[in-house]
């Protein structure tokens, strides 16, 4: 009997030891499964925040380049905002600016306007001299829209041609801009200039003498560094003069 009894303690006795492994382990597993938990609480945590972080900066990224759009197309249409020429026509002063440069933003600056300062070469001078880059605009009497832009100064003085490769001329009514010709010899871009002589591009390309009231563009590309043979007005007499009902000459100022 007693025998017996001590083999009942001792299988009582590891029952109990087999039912302690056993609330052990449960402890164990919950322990492990409640760090666990705990852990991928936190690093769901720092994933939304990772994400909210990361959706802000785009956001505010994306509203940088709003606000950059809405502020450039603002500063766009202050662009020869008071031309009498362009008169706000928002198809020229686009091609303008492409022609200028599409990437850089600029501002504009009237120096002188025909029907404002008078058609005395020595007031063009005195308003347009030394001054860079600037962009001539004409107005014929049969409503054509051209002129050049240069990068050359003007100087009453100087008497000499100047080169500079980003000059061009242009056509709005044409919607076309002309570069200098590689397989034409000429002294310069620009000619600066003389008592007598205004704004004058190329060889005969495009000029004023004598008044800024006298215009003149040859037709025939044998007297231009820039021009094909259509010119930049449709109708010229034959001394190649060209009517000219407004000029304006502005300053480029370009916002780096």
């Amino acid at each position: 009997m007693t025998e017996n009894k001590e083999n009942i303690e001792q299988f009582e006795v590891g029952e109990k030891d087999e039912k302690g492994k056993k609330d052990e382990n449960k402890k164990f597993k919950k322990k492990v499964w409640k760090r666990f938990k705990n852990t991928a609480l936190v690093l769901i945590f720092v994933g939304a925040i990772y994400f909210i972080i990361k959706r802000s900066r785009e956001i505010q990224s994306l509203q940088r380049k709003i606000d950059d759009e809405t502020r450039r197309k603002e500063e766009e249409k202050k662009i020869l905002m008071d031309s009498v020429i362009i008169n706000n026509v928002t198809e020229d002063k686009e091609m303008i600016k492409k022609w200028i440069n599409p990437e850089l933003s600029f501002q504009t600056k009237l120096l002188y306007r025909l029907s404002r300062d008078g058609p005395s070469i020595f007031n063009f001078h005195s308003k347009c001299d030394a001054i860079t880059p600037t962009l001539l605009l004409i107005e014929s009497d049969d409503d054509n829209k051209f002129g050049g832009y240069t990068t050359a100064s003007w100087d009453m003085f100087a008497g000499v041609y100047k080169n500079s490769s980003k000059t061009f001329l242009f056509s709005l009514k044409k919607n076309k801009k002309y570069f200098r010709k590689s397989n034409i010899k000429y002294s310069g871009d620009i000619f600066s200039g003389e008592r007598e002589i205004g704004p004058w591009f190329g060889i005969h390309d495009l000029y004023f003498y004598g008044t800024m009231k006298d215009c003149y563009t040859y037709k025939y590309s044998g007297q231009c560094a820039f021009l094909d043979g259509n010119g930049l007005s449709d109708h010229t007499n034959i001394d190649n003069s060209v009517p000219v009902k407004e000029v304006e000459v502005y300053q480029i100022i370009f916002k780096y």
